[in-house]
């Protein structure tokens, strides 16, 4: 994300959540900090009363990616040492995916 700010691109930490290969689509996420330069529209706050399995009092800010063409950049770990992946992709219309202040993780 620091190096694609640097870049004046803005970013987000990014989670593949589901790979659809009939249908060429990655449906992906994140869990922590987004750059208001990538967001479509106005971020959204809401109170969670449960975070992580644990009650308490935390907040989701939630957002949707502007459509049309990215990319995606990771910093990867290798036997030699690390190295940065580029991937080009499209975002396009897609669900929101919301955390749900009532649920609980169990292990």
């Amino acid at each position: 994300m620091k190096i694609m700010d640097s870049f004046g691109v803005g970013g987000s930490f990014t989670e593949y959540y589901a790979m659809d290969f009939k249908d060429d689509v990655v449906r992906v996420g994140h869990v922590g900090p987004g750059h208001i330069k990538i967001a479509a529209g106005k971020t959204k706050v809401r109170s969670l009363t449960v975070y992580y399995g644990k009650e308490c009092k935390a907040l989701s800010v939630e957002m949707a990616v502007m459509h049309g063409l990215v990319k995606l950049l990771s910093v990867v770990e290798t036997k030699d040492g690390l190295m940065l992946l580029v991937a080009e992709g499209e975002s396009v219309v897609g669900p929101i995916l919301e955390i749900v202040g009532s649920l609980k993780y169990y292990t």
